[in-house]
Parts: structure tokens; C-alpha cells; sequence
């Protein structure tokens, strides 16, 4: 899994609490085996979630996975 977020995603505040690096990664520990949709609808959530206040900041999240068995 390929995932790019930039720092809209990273940089979500609810007061002086961010959901960082380390949010980001607990986010991702819930991910295993989920397509890249999921995972990114699942990494939106999140944010949203974080903090009461709607997202001020722009965001992108861009999620690819490469196929197991790629076809030969």
C-alpha cells in the first residue's frame, strides 16, 4: 500500500492535541487488508473524528495498492 496524505491530514487539531504522525499510524494498524478506497475512507474518517470543528485545512489522501498477483 502506497498512501500520501498531505499535511491537512497530519496537522488536524482539537485544541492543542494533533493527530500527527503517530494518530496517522494507529489509523493504519487497522487497515490490514483492506483495498486502497477503504483505507482512505477509513483515514478520513478519522480525521473528521478528531476533532468537533469541521477541517479547516485542505486535504488529500491518495491511497494505491499494488495487486499480490499481478497478472504476467
Amino acid at each position: 500500500m502506497l498512501l500520501c496524505v498531505t499535511d491537512g491530514v497530519t496537522e488536524r487539531r482539537e485544541g492543542s492535541r494533533m493527530l500527527g504522525d503517530d494518530g496517522l499510524t494507529e489509523v493504519l494498524t487497522t487497515c490490514t487488508g483492506l483495498t486502497a478506497g477503504a483505507v482512505a475512507a477509513r483515514v478520513l474518517r478519522a480525521v473528521e473524528r478528531f476533532a468537533a470543528e469541521p477541517a479547516s485545512d485542505d486535504m488529500a489522501i491518495l491511497a494505491m495498492r499494488v495487486p499480490e498477483h499481478p497478472q504476467q
